[in-house]
């Protein structure tokens, strides 16, 4: 019976190992249609900029230009709609604050700058305090001007 149970064991570590090495799922891209759709429902006055982000198509919008007010809405097949608020800093720059992350619109590209908290494993044990990495990514815009 201990025989069955190590081979059980030893199946399972496997098993684990070989779907940990799998790759990950990439979304199905929108369809070029889809995404015309998109940008004609969201209104092209309002746009601020629109790629390609984590799978799916982000557009950056004014909820009210007079306020400055913005959210981020990313569209992605077989999931919900996802929408942020942005606050917006100044000029071509906004902030979301639910991901901690500040988006500079440039003329083809978003740079997107999001700031994590690392913090040490030992810090209580070695005094070392937290500190922030910003992790930048550029995105390449749809709608380029």
């Amino acid at each position: 019976m201990k025989k069955y149970f190590y081979i059980l064991i030893i199946f399972a570590l496997t098993f684990a190992l070989v779907s940990c090495t799998q790759e990950k799922e990439t979304p199905e891209p929108l369809p070029k249609e889809r995404v015309k759709h998109i940008l004609d429902s969201v209104g092209h006055s309002n746009i601020i900029a629109t790629f390609y982000e984590a799978g799916g198509l982000t557009v950056m919008q004014y909820e009210n230009k007079e306020t400055k007010k913005a959210r981020k809405l990313i569209f992605r097949l077989g999931y919900h709609l996802f929408i942020d608020s942005l606050t917006y800093l100044k000029p071509n720059e906004f902030r979301s604050p639910r991901l901690n992350t500040n988006y500079i619109i440039k003329d083809s590209t978003v740079i997107s700058i999001q700031q994590a908290k690392i913090i040490h494993p030992s810090s209580n044990w070695q005094g070392q305090t937290p500190w922030q990495q910003p992790y930048v990514t550029i995105y390449t815009r749809v709608d380029s001007k």
